[in-house]
């Protein structure tokens, strides 16, 4: 059995960059290998979006590094968007 396919919401992927805590915990199990991060196109974007919000103070550099981290150790995946007339749970559209 391979390693553990996860996906992290972008709000623990700037935590992870930014403080200590549980976050950093999986970020740094990340870069050991021992869970494989599966990322959107579209979250990719959205993470470079958010590390540029001004509350966060990131410089240039961390951002580029944070990014980089991303782009090495994630493993990209399409978005899967139902069809029209596919019927959603309730509760989720």
């Amino acid at each position: 059995m391979g390693k553990k396919r996860i996906v992290l919401d972008t709000n623990i992927i700037i935590s992870a960059f930014g403080w200590d805590g549980k976050p950093r915990e999986i970020l740094r199990e990340i870069l050991n290998k021992e869970f494989d991060l599966i990322i959107s196109k579209k979250q990719l974007e959205e993470i470079f979006k958010v590390l540029g919000y001004p509350k966060f103070k990131f410089t240039d550099s961390q951002k580029s590094k944070f990014i980089n981290i991303y782009r090495t150790y994630a493993s990209k995946t399409k978005l899967h968007v139902p069809s029209a007339g596919v019927e959603q749970p309730e509760g989720t559209s």
